[in-house]
């Protein structure tokens, strides 16, 4: 192996410490309109983690409820019949320190003219968190979220969870989940374990060197 190759090969440990690009995607076109519990919603990625929640929609018997934000498509509100519910993403992810994550979303709040025009809930990403307030019933908007993790975690997975709900059985809608990864750009200071890497191949670069040396002197 030539010097240059193993040089190259050092270099590209040291600038790919993740995977860029999409990680997930869910739409729940998937899943037949209906109160889910605990457990897989089926058709979907994603899984009842939290009491209960209501997917509605156009699609596969829709008419459980419309969703205003996709009404072409499915959605599920974050409350049941009835209480605040969360689900969560059955694959589960290794975050990389220094890495930025992406979670976008269309939302929006099901209430009616009598029930309390507000709600909150948190979109969480293995251990990391934020929380979200809607004060609008039926205005669709998409939500961007970053996160971006000091330390490398692992069995990371994406959760959306009611923490106020608008009353006992209506919440926050959602629909077109996406989560991406992009790694630090080039021109970042690498994560502790890029340097490792990359050391590691400098290293070998050297060991290399001194063999053919020796061999030389030896010839």
């Amino acid at each position: 192996m030539s010097l240059r190759i193993i040089a190259l090969a050092a270099l590209a440990c040291a600038a790919t410490a993740a995977n860029a690009g999409t990680l997930l995607t869910e739409d729940f076109s998937g899943a037949t309109s209906g109160t889910y519990g605990v457990g897989t919603i089926a058709g979907t990625q994603f899984a009842v983690t939290t009491a209960n929640v209501d997917v509605g929609g156009a699609l596969n018997g829709g008419g459980f409820f419309a969703c205003s934000g996709n009404p072409a498509g499915n959605c599920v509100d974050l409350v049941g019949n009835a209480g605040g519910g969360g689900i969560a993403s059955v694959p589960t992810f290794t975050l990389t320190a220094g890495d930025t994550y992406t979670v976008t979303f269309g939302g929006t709040l099901q209430s009616g003219a009598t029930n309390p025009a507000s709600t909150t809930f948190s979109v969480g990403l293995g251990s990391l968190s934020q929380l979200e307030t809607v004060n609008t019933p039926y205005a669709p908007s998409t939500f961007t979220l970053t996160f971006k993790p000091t330390v490398t975690e692992t069995n990371a997975a994406l959760s959306f969870t009611t923490i106020v709900p608008a009353d006992s059985v209506h919440g926050e809608v959602i629909d077109h989940i996406s989560l991406s990864e992009a790694a630090p750009s080039a021109g970042a200071v690498p994560e502790p374990a890029a340097w490792a890497m990359m050391l590691g191949g400098f290293g070998l670069i050297g060991t290399v060197a001194r063999r053919r040396r020796q061999v030389a002197v030896a010839a």
